[in-house]
């Protein structure tokens, strides 16, 4: 599901609290992660990501790299 379905719904919870997208998609990354026929992760699906979360209301989004998450 994509991340900004989960933003979204934080807005039904009393008291209304911030809400950072931490862990969206990865870029480099395989889609399907043990399916490497669905391709890999753009930097514009990370984009679109990035502005799904915030437009939904969250106060912010963090970035991932495939090359930062294996420390090379």
């Amino acid at each position: 599901m994509e991340g900004y379905r989960y933003v979204d719904s934080t807005w039904a919870y009393k008291p209304t609290k911030p809400v950072i997208d931490d862990e969206p998609i990865y870029e480099g990354i395989p889609k399907g992660l043990h399916n490497p026929n669905e391709g890999i992760w753009q930097a514009c699906d990370v984009r679109r990501y990035a502005y799904w979360s915030v437009f939904a209301g969250s106060c912010g989004h963090t970035y991932g790299h495939n090359a930062i998450m294996q420390f090379y």
